[in-house]
């Protein structure tokens, strides 16, 4: 059964203060501001997109930082992505090339 995109939802949300990323699937008459689930109805959250158009943009600081938390376990590839605005095949790429890296050097 194919669903009528004119009277059904299907959008990902990103929750910037638990870092979470969900999806809502419902009809839009009972569709009210979309809330995190995790941190509850009182948490707005805003619509998760990431850059379509292929740029060449270097590294910050920053992202590396990200980069060396995500390789520790401390948050997951699509948090990264949705802070830095990168995809997550550009999050995947850059942390095994870090990893590469880090056993070249002798470094954990």
């Amino acid at each position: 059964m194919k669903l009528d995109t004119k009277t059904y939802i299907n959008e990902p949300y990103f929750c910037n203060t638990c870092l979470f990323l969900f999806s809502i699937h419902t009809k839009i008459s009972n569709f009210k501001k979309p809330c995190c689930p995790n941190c509850g109805d009182h948490v707005e959250v805003i619509k998760y997109h990431t850059r379509i158009v292929h740029q060449m943009k270097t590294w910050t600081s920053e992202e590396l930082g990200l980069i060396d938390q995500l390789i520790e376990g401390k948050i997951l590839n699509y948090q990264v992505a949705a802070i830095t605005g990168r995809s997550l095949a550009s999050i995947d790429c850059k942390m095994r090339r870090v990893k590469r890296a880090r056993e070249k050097e002798g470094i954990r």
